[in-house]
């Protein structure tokens, strides 16, 4: 007895393998074809139209009616401008530098105010201690400058430069704080 090659053995099982996918009980398909027709009553196919487009009139660009967005005035703010005359003259670059001075203002703080009859001073916190100044002395990294001591804060002037490169005077406050 001899037994039929696999290539035929093969293609007679995949044969009765699709035969039977072929057919699908009659119940399953009546049911979803009835459900499909009742879902569909209710819906209509009607999509509503799109609104009209209405045409924007067009719009002459006159550049000379305009103030031009590139210069450079226009990005210094309004207390920065300096007048016509070119600024102040540059702050003394050779002088000896102060020890406040190697700090941003934003890490030096008030801590307090001390006044002995007509001298007042007041007491500066910098990440490396606490110094004492007086009006003149310098801080920050700006050429900053105290122009005052009150009792609640100092006033300095700091020497910046604007958008055109002249130095100006920029009015800076340090305000007391309490130390928690």
């Amino acid at each position: 007895m001899s037994f039929p090659s696999l290539p035929a053995l093969t293609s007679v099982l995949a044969v009765f393998l699709l035969a039977g996918c072929v057919e699908a009980p009659p119940s399953d398909v009546t049911d979803i074809q009835q459900w499909m027709e009742e879902s569909a009553k209710g819906l209509k196919g009607r999509v509503p139209p799109l609104p009209e487009v209405k045409p924007f009139p067009p719009v002459v660009y006159k550049a000379q009616d305009l103030t031009d967005p590139f210069d450079p005035g226009r990005l210094a703010p309004p207390a920065l401008k300096s007048a016509k005359g070119g600024g102040l003259p540059a702050p003394d670059m050779n002088r000896p530098r102060e020890p406040l001075e190697r700090f941003s203002l934003e890490e030096l703080k008030l801590r307090g105010i001390l006044r002995r009859g007509k001298e007042i001073r007041a007491l500066i916190e910098a990440p490396d201690g606490v110094y004492p100044v007086t009006v003149g002395s310098y801080l920050g990294q700006n050429f900053g400058r105290v122009v005052a001591i009150e009792e609640t804060k100092v006033k300095i002037e700091e020497m910046v430069q604007d958008t055109e490169q002249h130095w100006i005077k920029r009015p800076v406050e340090l305000n007391l704080e309490e130390k928690r």
